[in-house]
């Protein structure tokens, strides 16, 4: 069994000048001394408060614990970072985690069960290497033990919900989060002959090679799409679904979104940035 974290590269990884890597800049050979851990301050992003819907009163604990997992993952060699090895070297158990963090295995496999679920780690099969391994069969039953609960393996496909009453799929999240957009009804529901592309869509974005955009991710994207379009002067386009999947997307994952961007009172007649005017305007002494 082999844990990852999700978007290790892109969101915590350090280039050899301790900074976030840019334009294929060389990263470090060795295991890290920090990583990048992004600052949100007061407005929590909707990855978080996902998390802290699934985990409960037990949040902070699960969030810590995938803070140390992070830890874990960057004090390897550079081809091995954003997997979770034991001190062996070799891919890290419930019980392997649970020595090394001197906590209990319940405490571990809650946490890990919380993280696959809302996509931050992902389980692989044995012998896969990157995101875009294999997922586990995970038991649907027991969640301190090795194994966890199946609820965290919606990977596009059918996935029992936590109490066994029924299926939901990856689609059918997606789907309900873009029913809550403040979008015009014809682009707020798909019709029905719509799901099939849609649902190839979310297939792709999963399970692209370089650059995999995982479920908790699809669901990160709509939730900051949503914060764009609620500004009040907001200039973000209403998609519908589809192309929003297939061509829009990757702007409003988190580690690309800026909702500036959206704010059109930060900008000005002909559409220029009204701070960078006044940047410019200070720098040829016209203001002070």
């Amino acid at each position: 069994m082999c844990y990852q974290i999700a978007e290790w590269s892109q969101r915590y990884e350090v280039s050899i000048k301790g900074r976030e890597p840019r334009n294929g800049e060389e990263l470090r050979a060795g295991p890290l001394s920090f990583i990048r851990l992004k600052v949100y301050g007061h407005k929590q992003g909707t990855g978080y408060r996902r998390l802290a819907s699934v985990s409960g009163d037990r949040l902070m604990e699960v969030f810590g614990i995938f803070c140390k997992l992070l830890e874990i993952s960057g004090n390897q060699q550079r081809e091995n970072r954003g997997k979770i090895f034991n001190e062996k070297d070799t891919p890290a158990s419930i019980d392997d985690i649970a020595f090394i963090l001197g906590i209990s295995g319940e405490k571990v496999g809650f946490a890990m069960e919380k993280l696959c679920e809302v996509g931050w780690v992902i389980p692989l099969n044995p012998g896969d290497s990157g995101e875009s391994g294999t997922l586990l069969e995970l038991n649907t039953t027991q969640h301190n033990s090795t194994q966890l609960n199946s609820s965290c393996c919606c990977y596009g496909n059918a996935a029992v919900n936590g109490d066994g009453s029924g299926m939901t799929t990856t689609t059918d999240l997606v789907l309900d989060e873009w029913g809550k957009l403040p979008l015009p009804e014809e682009k707020k529901h798909p019709k029905e002959a719509e799901r099939m592309v849609i649902e190839r869509a979310i297939s792709n974005l999963m399970l692209d090679t370089e650059e995999p955009i995982h479920e908790g991710m699809i669901i990160e994207a709509i939730g900051n799409y949503k914060q764009a379009l609620k500004l009040p002067k907001s200039q973000t386009y209403k998609h519908k679904l589809f192309p929003f999947l297939t061509k829009h997307i990757k702007k409003y994952v988190s580690y690309n979104f800026d909702i500036e961007h959206h704010d059109g009172s930060q900008y000005g007649a002909g559409g220029k940035s009204i701070k960078s005017h006044v940047e410019q305007l200070k720098i040829e002494g016209i203001l002070k």
